[in-house]
């Protein structure tokens, strides 16, 4: 008889021999706590965890044999608790959230029949290590793409990075990397200058030029939320003035 057990980070397979009364244990090859695992009872499991103050995680992703994707940190962030039993794309799983108030720890189980393959992505304190294919013929390719918007005074522009499982000319979009976006002023920036008790008063969007602003000696005043002059400074080409 055959028995599935796991220790810690290792899974064993116990041969149990009643008639010679000895037992044979063995080490499936390649097996890493981050690994999916195909069970006795016809089921691949793959697996979410996050641990540590760092962002750390393990991760697990599958493909189905009808091109649709399971991945068990999105299951994760549904998931709180207990053990259900999901329709994935029409295809049945298990889901067995184990999570603690600090840490994430859900496991998923799919029939493995209906497994194409299997890639693995982890996150350390040293950074995102990528995603890699453990099970399955494919390889996995990105594209990065920048999206821009304007608003107001401002042009946005965000990368995003698509990840790709591709196997047999199928592409299969497993993953996406949004990056924060960037924004640059559109035309000059708009100020206004207020003389006043024999100084001149520079506010509005002074920020982009606060180091011209500097040089000609414009002093920062927090309170009153502008730069200040003993003389007017010269501005053109700089920004778009109005007196106020």
């Amino acid at each position: 008889m055959l028995v599935w057990l796991r220790y810690g980070n290792e899974s064993f397979i116990y041969l149990l021999c009643a008639s010679l009364e000895v037992e044979v244990a063995c080490v499936i090859p390649g097996q890493t706590p981050g690994q999916a695992s195909v069970q006795p009872e016809g089921f691949v499991e793959i697996g979410y965890r996050t641990w540590g103050s760092w962002g750390q995680y393990e991760n697990q992703i599958c493909i189905l044999r009808n091109g649709k994707v399971v991945n068990a940190g999105e299951i994760a962030k549904r998931t709180w608790r207990g053990r259900t039993t999901k329709d994935v794309d029409g295809v049945r799983v298990i889901v067995e959230d184990s999570s603690s108030s600090k840490n994430r720890r859900v496991t998923v189980r799919i029939p493995s029949s209906e497994v194409a393959a299997l890639i693995y992505e982890s996150a350390t304190s040293r950074g995102w290590d990528g995603y890699k294919v453990r099970m399955g013929n494919g390889r996995v390719e990105w594209e990065e793409k920048i999206e821009t918007w304007v608003n107001g005074r401002y042009e946005y522009a965000k990368k995003i990075t698509n990840f790709y499982y591709i196997e047999n000319d199928k592409k299969i979009l497993i993953g996406r990397r949004e990056y924060e976006p960037t924004r640059k002023l559109i035309g000059l920036p708009r100020v206004t200058v207020e003389v006043k008790d024999g100084k001149i008063f520079v506010r509005g969007d002074t920020y982009h030029v606060k180091d011209a602003l500097k040089l000609q000696g414009g002093r920062w005043n927090p309170d009153l939320k502008a730069w200040v002059f003993d003389r007017m400074p010269n501005l053109d080409g700089i920004a778009e003035v109005s007196m106020g």
